[in-house]
């Protein structure tokens, strides 16, 4: 396959998830706004504060972005996320290497992150920090996809998550 069909397929991906998206959400009858807020003066590759003592020098953030319209499924994709980390990494979270932080982008001190991370839809996104800087991070794309099958999107999340952890882990044994 030649370039042009990639970026062309690559493309057509894009706009037709974004308009199932769209549809989705505005179809639901479920729209309401969102109160959680997460205060931000972070530049990219940089942590925010708040999310700093939590995670501490080394560990993994795993971000819920959304914005004040959501859908039932925006918030499944929230809740499982949650569920999911919670359910698999309890020791992980109580000592610090991993916190869950919702992220609200149209806060405005929030919205950084649209750029940060190339965000155009509700995302979850994994970041790997050591000595307190960003040095990784991963936009799970597939949670829509496996938004319908709760126990292959816990298991997707289980998995990378796993995998950002475990780059903390090595590290310590070197």
């Amino acid at each position: 396959m030649n370039k042009f069909h990639e970026i062309l397929i690559g493309t057509i991906f894009i706009i037709l998830s974004v308009a199932g998206l769209i549809v989705g959400c505005e179809n639901s009858g479920e729209q309401e706004t969102a109160q959680t807020n997460v205060a931000s003066e972070a530049q990219a590759g940089e942590i925010p504060a708040e999310d700093k003592t939590v995670v501490g020098k080394n560990g993994v953030i795993a971000y819920y972005f959304y914005t004040n319209t959501r859908c039932k499924s925006c918030y499944t994709i929230e809740k499982y996320t949650k569920e999911a980390i919670e359910s698999n990494f309890e020791d992980e979270l109580v000592s610090g290497k991993l916190v869950f932080v919702p992220v609200n982008v149209e806060e405005k001190e929030n919205e950084h992150f649209l750029g940060d991370y190339q965000l155009y839809t509700k995302s979850v996104v994994l970041s790997l920090v050591k000595e307190g800087q960003e040095i990784k991070f991963k936009n799970l794309k597939k949670v829509w996809e496996l938004l319908r099958n709760k126990d292959e999107f816990y298991g997707y999340i289980k998995e990378e998550t796993k995998g950002f952890l475990d780059e903390i882990n090595l590290e310590k044994k070197q």
